[in-house]
């Protein structure tokens, strides 16, 4: 019954419409809207895409220029300076011997030595790839020194008694060292 009803126009235009066809027509239109508003969609989507793609693809290149230049051929610097900390011997008489400051005073400058190597040679070439990661870097060498004067100087612990050299001591040089190479590998660029 719906079918048959019929929309007359006026003869004049020739005109005349049914329900179903008008029904057709609206069904096509929308199809023809969904359709135009897919690809829209799909053309945006393709271009944020490609978009992030390209960002990545960049930021590989990057990543891998930055190993390249500046990390293989400086991490020898800080294996091999951390290496020389850890291997420092226990210099240390105990805290009442006069000599104790003296020595201090000598241990932290071999101390410094050696971290402002890994600092010059190594941690600054961070700064051209990374300022971030070379701020974090050079905190960690800082934080190390600061933790280092402040028990020889203020505590004095009596680095004579045995393992407390290498547990207040050598332990700090390995975190440190650690934290180093996390802070690299875990770097995305």
């Amino acid at each position: 019954m719906l079918g048959d009803i019929i929309i007359n126009v006026p003869k004049e235009e020739g005109f005349s419409l049914s329900i179903n066809d008008a029904a057709t027509i609206i069904i096509a239109l929308v199809n023809l809207l969904l359709a135009y508003y897919i690809f829209v969609y799909q053309k945006n989507k393709d271009k944020r895409a490609d978009l992030s793609t390209a960002v990545l693809n960049e930021k590989n290149i990057n990543l891998q220029w930055f190993k390249d230049i500046i990390i293989q051929p400086h991490f020898p610097i800080l294996i091999h300076n951390f290496d020389d900390l850890v291997n420092l011997p226990n210099p240390f008489v105990a805290p009442s011997d006069a000599q104790y400051d003296d020595q201090v005073a000598q241990y932290l400058k071999s101390v410094k030595t050696k971290l402002y190597a890994v600092r010059k040679n190594f941690l600054a070439l961070f700064e051209v790839a990374d300022h971030k990661l070379f701020k974090e870097a050079i905190g960690a060498i800082d934080e190390l020194i600061e933790k280092l004067t402040k028990l020889l100087i203020d505590v004095r612990p009596d680095l004579t008694q045995l393992g407390l050299y290498e547990d207040q001591i050598i332990k700090e040089f390995v975190n440190t060292k650690n934290h180093l190479i996390k802070l690299i590998y875990s770097f995305k660029g």
